[in-house]
């Protein structure tokens, strides 16, 4: 089912050009590993230049497995 959704839902961004640049982790050829490069490099340059640096880290790994099966069926099919 994660697979079949995962599917949909990158087909649909990629073709209405939703994806910013910043995404990582689910287009292929930007990886979450390229990701960890290039914050590191963007915080480096920050903290060289005496700036601060707040961030937010969020997991949404599991969503799928907490989200009623039934119910999200129901608003793909209204879509």
């Amino acid at each position: 089912m994660e697979k079949i959704l995962r599917e949909f839902i990158i087909e649909h961004m990629k073709k209405n050009n939703l994806f910013s640049k910043k995404q990582y982790g689910f287009i292929a050829g930007r990886s979450t590993g390229l990701q960890l490069l290039e914050v590191i490099d963007k915080w480096t340059e920050a903290l060289d230049q005496g700036l601060d640096i707040d961030c937010i880290y969020t997991d949404f790994m599991k969503a799928f497995d907490k989200v009623p099966h039934k119910r999200l069926i129901a608003k793909i099919k209204n879509l």
